[in-house]
């Protein structure tokens, strides 16, 4: 079934995990926004922030190109599952749902496992 629609399931959550460049652009307010109001960067935070941003849109653009190169699914999949569940798990064991990271775990959670989905389908 997943594979079906995968070129679907790509671009939508390649889309939806690029969006994450905007915490290159302004890392305070996004930060402030996700991890509440008591969130304060200093420089060397800005410049992780920023770098995040940028890595997280990086992997959402090979998501995305995956949708429509067959060739890099299994590879950009399962290095995907793997910076998707680190998330998870760090936001779980060290944030405990603060502001909107249950939503973003969550999220990066379900993309996860629709990506497993589809490599278990192809084994």
């Amino acid at each position: 079934m997943i594979t079906a629609h995968i070129e679907m399931i790509l671009l939508v959550t390649g889309l939806l995990t690029a969006s994450m460049i905007v915490t290159s652009l302004a890392p305070s307010t996004v930060l402030r926004l996700v991890y509440g109001d008591k969130t304060r960067l200093d420089d060397v935070g800005l410049l992780v922030a920023r770098h995040w941003g940028v890595l997280v849109f990086c992997n959402g653009a090979l998501i995305v190109a995956a949708a429509w190169m067959p060739e890099l699914r299994t590879p950009v999949l399962i290095a995907s599952v793997l910076q998707k569940l680190t998330f998870v798990t760090l936001q779980v064991a060290i944030m405990r749902g603060r502001g909107m990271t249950r939503l973003l775990a969550g999220g990066d959670l379900v993309f996860s496992i629709l990506y497993l989905l589809y490599l278990t389908q192809l084994a």
